[in-house]
């Protein structure tokens, strides 16, 4: 039995909607990807999409991504890598004061 399908990566040239925005209210930028699912370990690369968008501007466009899937174990490894990762996220703190 062939075990490359546990670290076969495939590229993928697909395309996507990119939305920046720099106005007062929000500092965003988002990308939706069409045609492909992406899961943990997976890559993409943005082409042509703006590096900067002036003050105040939104701007709302189609490009095109390329992705790069990983392979299973690639992905096993992501998700077990995220937990201990997602744990530097919480903040916890005590202080000598009593609240309420």
């Amino acid at each position: 039995m062939s075990t490359i399908w546990l670290f076969r990566r495939r590229r993928v040239e697909v395309p996507c909607s990119i939305e920046i925005e720099n106005t007062n209210g929000n500092l965003l930028a988002n990308v939706s990807i069409e045609g492909v699912e992406i899961t943990p370990g997976d890559e993409v690369i943005l082409h042509d999409a703006p590096a900067r968008v002036a003050r105040g501007d939104r701007t709302d466009m189609r490009g095109r991504a390329t992705v790069i899937l990983s392979g299973r174990l690639e992905q096993l490894w992501a998700r077990i890598t995220s937990y201990f990762e997602f744990s530097n996220l919480y903040n916890v703190g005590f202080s000598g004061e009593r609240l309420g």
